[in-house]
């Protein structure tokens, strides 16, 4: 955690050691401490796949679920092949009551996972 701070003091502005900050807090369980450095990181690099992924993923754990629709269609439209973002989106449209849409979130997965890469 430390290096990824010490990284981001040298760097303010980089929306790579943001993003990594945030992924460390995230794997420690800290999402509320990750969200900034993600939100951050994702504004900083709006194109940037693995931001908006995280920042979803972030906000399903702190079960804010529209949020997290929101940077995950985001990931999907950058990444549509990205099978694992279908799935988050599959259980925040669920957790939403959102059936038909999660419906087909789930079917994208595993019409994804199914497909050899």
């Amino acid at each position: 955690m430390r290096e990824f701070q010490n990284q981001l003091k040298a760097f303010p502005d980089d929306p790579r050691a943001l993003l990594q900050l945030g992924v460390a807090y995230s794997h420690d369980g800290n999402y509320t401490a990750a969200l900034p450095y993600l939100r951050q990181a994702a504004t900083r690099d709006s194109e940037n796949y693995e931001s908006h992924y995280q920042l979803g993923a972030a906000y399903i754990n702190l079960a804010q679920y529209a949020l997290a629709v929101t940077q995950l269609e985001r990931a999907s439209q950058i990444h549509p092949e990205k099978s694992d973002t279908y799935y988050l989106l599959f259980r925040a449209y669920r957790a939403l009551g959102k059936e038909e849409k999660s419906v087909r979130a789930l079917e994208q997965f595993n019409r994804l996972k199914s497909t050899p890469q």
